[in-house]
């Protein structure tokens, strides 16, 4: 196709546009729109526009003149039904025996439409209608599509029809070039000046994006991050250092080079990664040139290093080649935020690409965040921190920090300061707790004591917000639902994401999503009009360019529990079963948290039974007593309680091969030990593996742990959530190998009250 030309008034003739290759037509463009909220063009409405056409083509040979090369396209700014549907896809079979309905709609058009009025209907028509439908190709276009269309192809659409000039605040990008030029210097040869600008135009970009953060304590509007951002420490999990993170940590990054960040939800994470992000571009501590990627945004078709790429110059594209020369040279800091919301689809893909760009990667600094994952094990070489909780006075500050202006603030942070609240204090170590309780209190003055509790306050504080404006009206939602109906089309949305490990989506996705949660629920809504909620009217979500997020997980976890715990019976006990079968149950952990506190029966009936009944049956075992004549009966006991879902290897090294692990970094040492394990190939750990290596006298001593992944995690869970069944304990296993005493474990059930049938009475 070379033009294409808008038909205007009469002479349009079933067309709004032609389109030609040259002088030839080829196709056309029939636009078709509704104001009905909730509707879908059905059946007889597309029927319709189409025969309308195809009559003036009969009468009017030239508006086809090459059937076999003709394309007629139907663009709606909403969805079709599915008999609609049907109809585009195999149109020649449904018209090439008209139907009573077809023979119908053809005499009121004839009969309607002045310039058709001489036509017969008659089998002469039916004919030709059948071998003209035959050739044509028929496609469709929803509004929304060639948006999500020109979105992914923005690099090969956009020059082709704009003069592209790239409009950046001038003082800052004469700041950011300067910066470059201070930090790569004579690193890079001239001709590398493409990469360069694409580079301060990356980062010029990001700097006014990120300088900003919306919340849901002011309903998603633009505030500055440093006026919110309340100081995290991050804890070394190997030596419990402590650092305190104000800006760029130099000190801790320079040091460790490969670092990983793993805490729970909402603990700060990503505002934490922006922070650093920013201060690496401001600040002089910083030598490196600053790279921040969302990980959720990477795919088997998308990887790392495309991602970089397309983030630094989208219009045009930057050198691969002249991008690696600089990762050689270790030009960079990586900031790559949230692991843990990479689509499963996806996992294993990406999984790989990471550990292998991380390799080549070495002489640059990579910083990784993620939520508690067995899958992290795969990046060994990185150093672990968590983030510490909040200490009571940091959360009166961000309180404050919410509250300037708000009379409740002070009230709020009085009442929690008394003896009454004290048990509500741990969820104050939580940023994203502090910011819900703020939203919470404001709306109303009271103390939820439970975590469900706040998400519910927080939603209805959100939903009913915007339902009184200043002059007292109520205002109807786009979508014209009560507080309850949104909801349930919210629990069924969530779960499905969850489920999926879907965080983010198109605007097409994200249409589907809810018009599937919409049918689910037999509630009549347009998704449209319900994603014009959830980003204004109940602002829950957060649109980032073509993207929709939910403003935070854990309020997608939330409403994911509510919707394992509405839906009851064998279906509740389905999903809940196929949650604890799942080798990656870890991404459900907040989920289950959250259930059990709603409804603490079903989970122990359920989740808890389930795992109670796998560790009975592993104790049970005969199996070992074939291999351990001589021992005895209560070691045995032992050793299988302590080896429920886990493996151990050993290795015991020779003199020279010890003395050349003792020489070794230590992170060098594992990779080296790590292949012994994989005949010398690289080894990639998949669930959750503890390397320990020592030396005793001449000789040296390797073990890996390996877990189970779903019980290493409904462990780590248990422990929690459970103290009464499950605790943790260390206690320390002798092997007597050829070098003495090693390794130690921690025992994982309570055998006090470990047994099903006591279950019922806690």
């Amino acid at each position: 196709m070379t033009r294409a030309e808008l038909m205007q008034g009469v002479g349009e003739r079933g067309r709004d546009l032609s389109l030609y290759n040259d002088a030839k037509v080829v196709g056309l463009i029939q636009c078709k729109h509704s104001m009905r909220s909730g509707h879908r063009l059905n059946k007889t409405e597309i029927q319709q526009e189409i025969l309308k056409f195809l009559l003036h083509a009969y009468k009017d040979s030239s508006l086809i003149p090459s059937p076999d090369q003709f394309t007629y396209i139907l663009t709606t700014n909403i969805d079709l039904s599915e008999p609609a549907k049907l109809f585009l896809l195999d149109t020649h079979s449904e018209i090439s025996q008209p139907t009573e309905k077809v023979i119908e709609i053809l005499k009121k058009t004839v009969a309607s439409t002045k310039s058709l009025k001489t036509l017969k209907v008659d089998e002469k028509l039916y004919s030709w209608l059948s071998e003209i439908t035959k050739k044509i190709r028929f496609n469709r276009l929803i509004g929304s599509d060639i948006n999500a269309q020109i979105a992914q192809n923005e690099s090969a659409i956009i020059p082709s029809f704009f003069s592209v000039k790239k409009v950046i605040d001038s003082e800052l990008a004469g700041k950011i070039t300067q910066l470059l030029e201070d930090r790569l210097g004579s690193s890079l040869a001239p001709s590398s000046q493409p990469i360069r600008d694409a580079l301060a135009g990356y980062l010029t970009r990001s700097i006014i994006t990120y300088r900003h953060i919306k919340t849901l304590v002011f309903r998603n509007q633009q505030m500055l991050l440093n006026d919110l951002y309340q100081p995290l420490t991050l804890i070394s999990h190997h030596s419990g250092a402590t650092t305190r993170v104000t800006g760029y940590p130099k000190n801790l990054l320079e040091e460790h080079r490969n670092i990983l960040v793993r805490s729970t939800a909402g603990m700060g994470k990503s505002t934490m990664m922006r922070l650093m992000f920013i201060n690496a571009v401001e600040s002089k501590q910083c030598s490196r040139v600053p790279i921040l990627i969302e990980l959720r945004r990477l795919s088997t078709a998308n990887d790392l290093v495309s991602e970089v790429l397309n983030r630094c110059d989208p219009l045009v594209g930057t050198s691969r080649a002249e991008f690696l020369t600089m990762l050689d040279q270790g030009a960079f800091v990586f900031f790559l935020d949230g692991y843990d919301e990479i689509r499963p689809s996806a996992r294993e893909a990406v999984t790989t690409d990471l550990t292998s760009f991380i390799e080549r990667a070495h002489k640059n600094i990579v910083v990784l965040t993620s939520r508690p994952d067995t899958a992290l094990a795969s990046f060994p070489s990185f150093q672990e921190f968590t983030i510490s909780g909040l200490k009571l006075k940091e959360s009166y500050e961000l309180l404050n920090k919410y509250g300037r202006t708000d009379g409740h603030t002070q009230e709020l942070v009085s009442r929690l300061k008394k003896p009454a609240f004290k048990a509500i204090r741990s969820f104050l170590e939580n940023p994203m707790l502090v910011s819900l309780l703020f939203i919470a209190y404001r709306h109303t003055p009271r103390l939820p004591y439970k975590k469900h509790l706040f998400y519910l306050q927080v939603y209805q504080a959100v939903f009913e917000e915007h339902d009184l404006s200043k002059d007292g009206l109520e205002r109807q939602k786009h979508s014209g639902l009560d507080i309850s109906d949104f909801e349930k089309i919210l629990r069924h949305a969530a779960f499905n994401g969850s489920r999926l490990g879907s965080l983010e989506y198109s605007y097409i996705d994200l249409v589907s999503l809810l018009e599937r949660s919409s049918n689910f629920n037999g509630i009549k809504c347009s998704a449209p009009d319900f994603i014009k909620d959830l980003t204004s009217t109940v602002p829950l979500f957060i649109r980032d360019g073509s993207y929709y997020s939910w403003g935070h997980k854990s309020l997608q976890d939330y409403f994911s529990a509510r919707f394992i715990e509405t839906v009851g019976g064998t279906l509740r006990n389905q999903l809940l079963r196929k949650i604890y079968d799942s080798d990656s149950v870890q991404r459900f952990a907040h989920i289950l948290e959250v259930y059990r506190e709603m409804n603490p029966r079903s989970f122990r009936e359920t989740i808890l039974r389930w795992f109670l009944e796998d560790f009975e049956s592993h104790c049970s075992s005969k199996h070992y007593e074939e291999h351990c004549s001589g021992v005895n009966r209560s070691d045995i006991k032992r050793r299988l309680e302590l080896t429920f879902g886990r493996s151990v290897s050993f290795r015991v090294y020779g003199l020279e091969r010890s003395e050349a692990l003792r020489g070794m970094p230590n992170d060098s040492r594992i990779f080296d030990i790590l292949s012994d394990w994989n005949h010398g190939k690289p080894f990639v750990l998949q669930e959750n593996n503890r390397v320990t290596h020592n030396r005793q006298q001449d000789r040296a001593l390797a073990a890996i742990e390996s877990w189970k992944p779903s019980i290493y995690s409904l462990l780590r869970f248990l422990v929690n959530v459970e103290p009464q069944l499950v605790y943790r304990e260390k206690i320390y296993i002798y092997q007597e190998l050829s070098t003495g005493k090693r390794i130690a474990y921690f025992k994982p059930l309570n055998q006090r009250k470990n047994s099903i049938k006591n279950l019922k009475l806690l």
